[in-house]
């Protein structure tokens, strides 16, 4: 599933969450992807059952949205901008 439809191009929402898992890399790659202008934003949706993943995607600045019902699965939305990854690693 594409994060965005200016991200499809550049990263999908899988990729996102496995460099969720190795913080420098993840920052790495965003703090790139920002650089080069290829994005404004990132939009993604994680189960609300996976704490770590909301964890680690919140503290590199994305902003929680609504909830919303995949099948059975409660799913939360969230979102990162340009501005809130600065604010977050500043």
């Amino acid at each position: 599933m594409p994060i965005s439809k200016l991200a499809s191009m550049s990263i999908n929402q899988d990729e996102l969450l496995r460099l969720a898992y190795q913080p420098e890399l993840f920052v790495q790659r965003l703090t790139q992807i920002f650089d080069q202008r290829e994005v404004d934003q990132f939009d993604v949706a994680v189960n609300v059952a996976d704490l770590p993943t909301l964890a680690r995607l919140e503290v590199v600045g994305f902003q929680t949205g609504r909830q919303f019902s995949q099948g059975k699965l409660r799913m939360q939305r969230l979102r990162l901008s340009r501005l809130d990854f600065i604010r977050a690693l500043a």
